[in-house]
């Protein structure tokens, strides 16, 4: 086994703000994007549309990356905050969704609902291998 180098002085990086311990990022946006809510979609609602019409002239593809992340979003789930979902009724970016990864999503959801967890984790990567990502 080789040796590792800790993460620690100038090439660590603390996830801790006061008492709160903050969550590895690749697993969080994984359980994000595993239960039909991409992590691109939250703080859109900070977005004013003058803030949004700069953004569109300064990242050129960014009404595409909202499609990219829309295809992946499930409106059923009952996790995304209600200002978030009034945005994207705002935005109205036509995008269409990919079927199959809301019948996973759909189904990782029923399955957290219930705490039934003997085949979460092949539901999770057969989400992550149609989104072609972790998170």
């Amino acid at each position: 086994r080789r040796k590792r180098k800790l993460h620690i002085g100038l090439f660590g990086y603390c996830r801790t703000v006061g008492e709160h311990c903050l969550p590895r990022a690749i697993g969080f946006t994984a359980s994000l994007c595993s239960m039909g809510l991409p992590p691109a979609l939250l703080g859109l609602n900070a977005l004013t549309q003058k803030d949004y019409d700069f953004i569109l002239t300064q990242y050129i593809n960014f009404e595409e990356d909202l499609k990219d992340a829309l295809k992946y979003y499930n409106p059923d789930q009952p996790f995304i905050p209600k200002v978030i979902e009034l945005k994207l009724k705002e935005l109205a970016i036509d995008c269409e969704m990919d079927d199959d990864h809301k019948k996973i999503t759909d189904y990782i959801i029923d399955s957290v609902r219930l705490n039934k967890t003997e085949d979460l984790s092949s539901k999770v990567l057969m989400a992550a291998n149609r989104r072609r990502y972790l998170g």
